[in-house]
């Protein structure tokens, strides 16, 4: 696996481990306040985070500045989506919630331009 497949792998493997362990407190405080944070780190970190691995592994043409782009934009989104959340549920603002959902769009935005400019053309399609 080459560096950026491995690179969104494992923050996605690390975001899942964080996930569940935050997961766990929750569930030993009985208190699911902020669980919306913790779905959303399990869901774009993890989630996401792999299926773009497997999909610049498979498409290693898709790979480049714009990909590495792609994977910072991505995991900044993510690592401030977390705490926003969490300020945001317990009522300490919206602000960094906002920002990471916009940094969140971008990263698609980015994915879905990758996307369109790596279609595999149809005489190459098995």
């Amino acid at each position: 696996m080459k560096n950026l497949p491995f690179a969104f792998l494992a923050f996605g493997v690390l975001c899942i481990i964080v996930g569940m362990a935050y997961g766990i407190h929750m569930a030993i405080q009985q208190d699911f306040a902020t669980a919306p944070a913790h779905a959303h780190l399990n869901l774009l970190g993890f989630v996401l985070s792999a299926i773009f691995a497997f999909y610049y592994h498979l498409v290693p043409s898709a790979q480049g500045p714009t990909a590495w782009a792609h994977f910072v934009v991505h995991a900044v989104s993510v690592v401030l989506m977390f705490p926003g959340i969490i300020l945001a549920d317990t009522g300490h603002g919206d602000g960094l919630a906002k920002v990471a959902s916009l940094l969140a769009i971008l990263a698609m935005l980015i994915f879905a331009w990758i996307l369109l400019r790596n279609r595999v053309p149809k005489s190459v399609q098995a």
